[in-house]
């Protein structure tokens, strides 16, 4: 009889800070000890639509979701008619909305002392394409699938693998939803398994950009996309030094990154990816004319 192949929903140490909330830095111990806490109280073995804005609120159901069994489904949209249409077609689908009474007297002082392990071919996530061309197109990541490819991106995204202690924590802010692949791999994702911690914060608007950078400690780094990068660099706010900023969803030309990374006076990635695949390269596109795949 074979036995289950497993794999931990983190390779942080338990001590090494994850996230940063509203007040103050969070480590994977707590982390941990909220989102076990949290999966007590969610359906076992069940869909579960999370749609919070927060990021750490995300990253708790998100992991949530895995300690119960069940699968995160990420929809292209938050209309109630596609909710209501997953809620059809996934029996079962639990909604974690902004009010969601799970997250009430969470265990916010409680500390996890164990990693926990999921199965390899649990369903983790399951991402739908934009329905731009017709029905949006359901792809299932395993959680063995979204490790391999974090992996992947910690190279491509050049931010250190746990054991690397010679890299510094980098503190990312994030514009870009978490329901969407690029947020997912970069704040969600990367701080389980890489040298990351996200911030909580889901800014919009220049000023509170520059509110979020401001309110972690360096080395920070911006994930975004060239629209919103560029209407922050137009808006000419002051910001804190940025280690780094990356770019998806769309490629940018070369003069037009020059110019973004003069705005920002950081070095600034393009990232490409789609829903099916994720993140599968990276360049500096002010230098680079060729994309670099990682080793996938």
């Amino acid at each position: 009889m074979s036995l289950e192949k497993r794999l931990p929903l983190s390779t942080r140490a338990l001590d090494e800070i994850v996230a940063f909330r509203a007040d103050g830095p969070v480590s994977l111990a707590q982390l941990l000890a909220e989102s076990a806490d949290l999966a007590r109280r969610l359906p076992r073995q069940a869909y579960t639509v999370n749609l919070q804005t927060d990021r750490y609120r995300y990253l708790l159901g998100f992991c949530a979701t895995l300690l119960s069994g069940g699968c995160t489904l990420m929809p292209a949209d938050r209309l109630q008619v596609t909710l209501s249409q997953l809620a059809t077609e996934y029996p079962g689908c639990h909604v974690l909305g902004e009010n969601a009474p799970e997250f009430d007297g969470l265990q916010s002082n409680a500390r996890a002392d164990a990693i926990p392990e999921i199965p390899a071919d649990q369903q983790a996530v399951i991402a739908f394409t934009s329905g731009s061309t017709g029905k949006p197109r359901p792809n299932i990541k395993y959680w063995e699938t979204l490790l391999t490819g974090t992996a992947n991106n910690v190279d491509l995204l050049a931010v250190g693998a746990p054991e690397d202690s010679s890299q510094p924590r980098v503190n990312f802010v994030a514009t870009v939803p978490c329901q969407h692949m690029w947020g997912l791999e970069t704040v969600i994702l990367l701080p389980l398994l890489s040298r990351v911690a996200a911030c909580h914060r889901s800014p919009f608007y220049p000023q509170d950009i520059a509110d979020a950078l401001a309110s972690l400690p360096g080395p920070r780094a911006l994930v975004s996309s060239p629209i919103h990068l560029e209407a922050l660099a137009r808006a000419e706010v002051e910001l804190p030094p940025l280690h780094c900023v990356y770019s998806a969803t769309a490629p940018l030309l070369p003069e037009q990154a020059g110019l973004l990374e003069e705005a920002f006076n950081a070095p600034l990635i393009d990232v490409f990816g789609f829903s099916e695949a994720g993140i599968i390269a990276s360049r500096r596109a002010s230098s680079d004319d060729l994309w670099r795949i990682g080793p996938k």
